[in-house]
């Protein structure tokens, strides 16, 4: 069972990494269109389950088997990050698009994380004021009733776990254009970040405003620990901003056409006031396993793997490409497009799955069973 686990991630990170490095001279370009209408989406975050036996389920034909996996490593073993016991949270995706000329996109995420007391959880604890500690470790009677795989968060608290919270909503507006130029974002953190090496609380906010008349530039005000800072910067045409990321991969295309090359954009972080090459690999018409309402799911899903300067970030999972322009797709001036809606989406520990599905989208992405065996 466990062979055949690996076997399927070293798949899935050959492909990713073949469609990364390796194009043709004579690839087309991936294109890009506005692929949303105005939209919103949950997620329910849990903690990723590579590893686990329940992360994976084996298809018996009469002359094969197909296994559909659930969710991958993407840190590896011996990252510095300590890896929560457990996690529960809520991703939630807010596009409008009622003005022409730009839209807007607002997200929010909540997450509570559960560790095994030790010396790293107490020198975060004693790092912190009594008014930090109650932003991330002070819960209220509905977050304590919160179930997370199979407890509720005052069970945990009463096992003497720790349990942690962050929060980070983002809000951006950009052109309504292929380029999708960012025009304003803000951010706004509460959180921490608990290693071996290190444990630091968190809490900022970035706001920046972007402009274009005498080539692409930024304004950067910031907020860290309570300190004020207001800086400018010039960036490359074409630029967007790191809240962008995961709806920027959506307008890629997916279709037969699309990832013949590698597919790539500059993104600006505010916080450091950094510019990083974001890349984009693919694994098409992928075996994977959803939970969709509430069970286990054979499942096809273009994933999507998300680089930042090479180093994976993200695994995003998208309503495969459908050539008869039936399911999930939107009307265009020029006609029908696919709107390769995200229904999953991994980052670091955490696993994101899309919380309701349309019936359309549902019924083309579940494998039927029956046939295939």
């Amino acid at each position: 069972m466990k062979s055949r686990h690996l076997v399927a991630i070293v798949a899935l990170l050959i492909v990713a990494v073949m469609a990364f490095a390796g194009c043709s001279p004579n690839a087309l370009p991936t294109g890009k269109e506005l692929r949303f209408s105005t939209e919103s989406y949950t997620f329910n975050i849990s903690l990723e389950q590579n590893g686990k036996e329940n992360n994976q389920q084996i298809v018996k034909g009469e002359s094969s088997e197909t296994t559909y996996i659930g969710d991958y490593q993407l840190l590896p073993t011996s990252y510095d990050e300590i890896r929560p016991v457990d996690a529960t949270g809520t991703y939630t995706i807010d596009i409008n698009t009622d003005d022409t000329s730009k839209y807007t996109l607002t997200t929010k995420q909540v997450i509570y994380s559960v560790y095994d007391k030790s010396d790293y959880t107490t020198k975060l604890i004693n790092g912190m004021t009594a008014d930090q500690l109650a932003t991330i470790n002070t819960f209220t009677d509905e977050e304590k009733a919160l179930t997370f795989t199979d407890k509720t968060l005052q069970q945990y608290l009463d096992e003497g776990k720790v349990v942690l919270r962050s929060t980070t909503d983002t809000y951006t507006e950009f052109k309504a254009e292929k380029s999708q130029n960012p025009l304003k974002s803000t951010k706004s953190v509460v959180g921490y970040y608990l290693g071996k090496t290190a444990q630091q609380y968190s809490q900022y906010s970035t706001e920046c405003t972007y402009t274009y008349e005498n080539g692409a530039s930024v304004k950067v005000a910031k907020t860290v620990n309570g300190e004020n800072t207001t800086t400018n910067h010039t960036i490359s045409e074409g630029t967007i901003d790191i809240n962008q990321y995961i709806l920027y991969s959506r307008t890629l295309d997916k279709g037969p056409n699309g990832f013949q090359d590698t597919p790539s954009v500059q993104v600006f972080e505010p916080l450091t006031a950094t510019t990083a090459t974001a890349s984009f690999a693919i694994s098409k018409s992928h075996n994977s396993l959803l939970n969709i309402d509430g069970e286990l799911t054979p499942s096809k899903t273009d994933i999507v793997v998300g680089y930042i300067n090479q180093t994976a970030l993200y695994y995003i999972s998208n309503v495969c490409y459908d050539s008869e322009q039936k399911v999930d797709v939107k009307g265009t001036a020029n006609g029908l497009i696919s709107k390769f809606t995200v229904v999953k989406i991994q980052n670091g520990y955490y696993s994101m799955q899309l919380a309701s599905y349309d019936q359309a989208i549902k019924d083309y992405i579940t494998v039927d069973i029956a046939s295939a065996e």
